[in-house]
């Protein structure tokens, strides 16, 4: 399976349930879903592309870990909690843009991103600072 759309009449996908499929390339989250639980795309080693609505407020621990192609994703605004190692060792991971204020985050959210990794958000957002936030460079976008 290379890309899945999730019929939007689902509001919640189970933890695990994407876990260690590598063959996944693109995912689209519908609107309705409002957290992203524990370890869901973990292991995804081919996920490229996320699609995440509006309506998630909460990325769950370990939810993307190990997915080692992906290298950028946009946050929605509505989000406003991310979970101990939720990115970790995303190794292509290069690029996080934040449309909202910034959300409470556990320890090692994004562990061992790329080199060249940063944090980018709206200059009207609040909670952000410069040139780090939470250890992780940021700039405004």
């Amino acid at each position: 399976m290379r890309s899945v759309n999730i019929p939007s009449s689902v509001n919640s996908i189970e933890s695990k349930a994407f876990y260690a499929c590598d063959s996944l390339v693109s995912i689209a989250i519908p609107n309705g879903v409002t957290s992203i639980e524990d370890a869901t795309f973990a292991g995804c080693s081919s996920l490229t592309s996320v699609t995440i609505p509006n309506s998630v407020n909460h990325i769950v621990g370990y939810a993307f870990a190990t997915c080692s192609s992906l290298t950028a994703i946009t946050i929605p605004g509505s989000v406003n909690n991310i979970g101990e190692g939720a990115f970790t060792q995303c190794d292509k991971l290069s690029a996080v843009k934040f449309e909202g204020n910034a959300p409470a985050i556990g320890a090692n959210v994004f562990y061992e991103p790329a080199s060249d990794f940063s944090v980018y958000y709206h200059a009207s957002a609040s909670g952000w600072t410069t040139p780090t936030w939470n250890g992780y460079k940021t700039d405004i976008w």
